[in-house]
């Protein structure tokens, strides 16, 4: 990878200090990735140090949550239970921390459209998450996950008392809705 200057990391860190959450393709309302000038290389860093939490919870976009947005969010949602499917793959997270889809599907006993359904559930649920990434082109990259259990545990003061939904909706006031 490139090195990103302090400047650019201040600057992606600071956004999402101040607004929580922000998608990876174009939005009609809401500010994406190349909206604001970056890439997903530029938000490994941020992926890795645990201060971004990747998920799809937002319409089953691909989106990136603050730590706070994560926590107040992973408060008010309430997940649905797992699928038998979904159990295997969070169960080959769990077990295979960091790694990539294709291995987590290799992982598991699943043809490639039971994968991917149970597979978008966890990332929908907030039962999964990105851990690492590398760069595989230009502006393009693949993530290694790990269960929202593993990221939280390498978090550090992941606390909050009040009303975590009056909170998220002042964090984040165009994109939540009931």
């Amino acid at each position: 990878f490139p090195t990103y200057g302090q400047a650019q990391t201040d600057a992606i860190s600071e956004y999402f200090s101040e607004h929580g959450l922000l998608l990876c393709n174009d939005h009609p309302t809401l500010p994406s990735l190349d909206e604001m000038g970056w890439t997903m290389e530029s938000l490994l860093p941020l992926i890795e140090r645990r201060e971004v939490f990747y998920c799809k919870a937002l319409q089953n976009r691909s989106c990136y949550l603050s730590r706070e947005a994560y926590l107040l969010l992973a408060r008010c949602k309430k997940q649905r239970p797992l699928t038998d499917e979904a159990a295997a793959v969070l169960k080959a997270a769990r077990e295979h921390p960091d790694s990539e889809k294709d291995a987590l599907r290799a992982a598991v006993e699943l043809d490639k459209k039971a994968f991917d359904k149970a597979f978008d559930f966890l990332l929908q649920q907030l039962y999964l998450t990105a851990g690492t990434g590398r760069r595989i082109q230009s502006g393009w990259c693949v993530y290694g996950y790990v269960t929202a259990a593993q990221w939280r545990a390498q978090v550090p003061g992941l606390h909050f008392s009040g009303d975590a939904a009056a909170a998220l909706r002042r964090l984040m006031p165009s994109a939540m809705t009931d």
